[in-house]
């Protein structure tokens, strides 16, 4: 019965360090604005468009629409919730840190 509750506590115990771990790793990688667009687009399912893609920040479009815009190439583009076609991504900024979410021309 003890071996059992130190084998449960070892799994515990590895689970929680892996999940800091793996949260860490996600702000780190959040730091710049291109690898939060990366970031994005892995959770929403494509993470391998989100390793061959190079998001650029697009002046034009920044200026146009009021917002820190980064662009991604159309061939890596997919489809999001209703949004056909996702190449433009808004970055929203936390302190040293980066969040992108998909966003469509609006003006």
């Amino acid at each position: 019965m003890a071996q059992k509750s130190v084998i449960w506590r070892k799994i515990w115990h590895s689970l929680v360090i892996l999940i800091g771990a793996v949260l860490c790793v996600m702000c780190l990688l959040s730091i710049s604005p291109s690898n939060a667009v990366r970031m994005t687009m892995a959770i929403s399912g494509h993470p391998k468009s989100a390793l061959q893609c190079n998001p650029r920040h697009d002046v034009g479009l920044s200026k146009a629409m009021q917002a820190d815009i980064y662009t991604i190439q159309d061939q890596y583009g997919y489809n999001r919730l209703g949004m056909r076609h996702v190449v433009l991504f808004q970055i929203h900024r936390f302190w040293a840190f980066h969040a992108a979410t998909a966003t469509y021309r609006y003006f």
